[in-house]
């Protein structure tokens, strides 16, 4: 094991980096737990706590990753036991020699041929040539994510303008690159990731995450609940609240039915009408209080009240109307339909 214990493992590592269906992630795990495997016995026991930092990702996605790697293969492992670790081991085909694990075009399949030609050109060869393809992968990490082309600058710039909140932008963008450099998400991601949370519902109700937070914690892999849209409201214009008095007032007619808050009745309204003009009334008595019993109206505030002493004084005097002190104005409902 000792002898070919470098060997399998960069072979393993290769293994896990040239995998179709494991993310990048998966290889900065792989690697994490290449670093404390024993040379005797091949097997590793770090804690997922002690893996995700070296990996740069959460103790979530270091088991999810695990056990990506686990189905794909490449690792057994086994349960430590009750406040223990899990123990990891690579897994690697069973071969003759280093050179049956390479596809034909590698490298390092064909090592003498590469020295005597080195030796013919007069070109030296890296000191330790399976050290090579290794280097070389884990410092071609690309800031770019996918689908997204240009500089971080200008992809920060993207995801900036559909975060909510708009503060440590300097610390953002830092954390923003790390993100990247990490290859834990695409760009697509999240900027998508960021324009969900923007339409939460835990945004629309004021709690929003600082940039730094939200991009610290991964939450971009967080699920969201949608903000409920409801729809606005606005208020009946003065033709639809004649259509909306109209059908009260054929209500009336027909059921005797009448609601304190929908102001006077029909025929005190009318005569409202013809004394002072439609304007006064729909300024200044429809939107009084109603109490039918005392027969008193309530004027929305003082100068309603005065206006409506100046204009319609003589009309409540005539009819047995008092008006009492000012109250909020009788607003109708924005869905009434009808004589509701």
């Amino acid at each position: 094991m000792a002898d070919t214990f470098t060997a399998d493992k960069m072979a393993w590592l290769e293994r896990v980096q040239d995998h179709p269906d494991l993310p990048q992630s998966a290889f900065a795990v792989a690697f994490a737990l290449s670093r404390h495997m024993n040379r005797a016995t091949g097997d590793a026991w770090p804690s997922q706590a002690t893996i995700g930092g070296m990996a740069g990702v959460k103790a979530r996605q270091v088991r999810n990753l695990i056990r990506a790697l686990s189905d794909a293969g490449l690792i057994e492992v086994k349960s430590g036991g009750y406040q223990k670790p899990d123990r990891y081991r690579m897994v690697m085909p069973e071969r003759q020699s280093i050179a049956t694990l390479r596809p034909a075009n590698d490298c390092h399949t064909a090592a003498p041929e590469r020295q005597s030609v080195a030796v013919q050109s007069g070109n030296q060869l890296p000191p330790n040539p399976l050290n090579e393809p290794f280097e070389k992968r884990a410092t071609a990490l690309s800031l770019v994510g996918e689908g997204l082309s240009g500089s971080i600058t200008q992809a920060f710039d993207a995801w900036w303008a559909v975060y909510p909140k708009k503060t440590k932008k300097l610390k953002a963008e830092s954390l923003f690159a790390r993100v990247l450099k990490r290859q834990l998400v695409s760009i697509d991601q999240l900027i998508a990731a960021a324009d969900a949370y923007a339409k939460s519902e835990k945004v629309s109700r004021g709690y929003v995450m600082d940039p730094t937070t939200w991009l610290n914690d991964g939450c971009w892999d967080d699920d969201v609940t949608p903000a409920k849209i409801e729809p606005a409201k606005t208020e009946p214009t003065a033709a639809e609240m004649e259509t909306i008095r109209a059908g009260r007032a054929a209500r009336y007619r027909d059921t005797g039915v009448w609601r304190a808050e929908w102001g006077v009745t029909p025929d005190l309204r009318q005569s409202a009408i013809a004394e002072a003009g439609i304007g006064t009334v729909q300024s200044y008595l429809d939107p009084c209080a109603w109490d039918d019993k005392t027969r008193t109206l309530a004027p929305r505030n003082a100068f309603s009240g005065q206006v409506l002493q100046e204009r319609l004084g003589e009309w409540m005097k005539r009819n047995g109307l008092s008006a009492g002190p000012a109250k909020a104005p009788n607003r109708p409902r924005a869905k009434t339909v009808g004589w509701v």
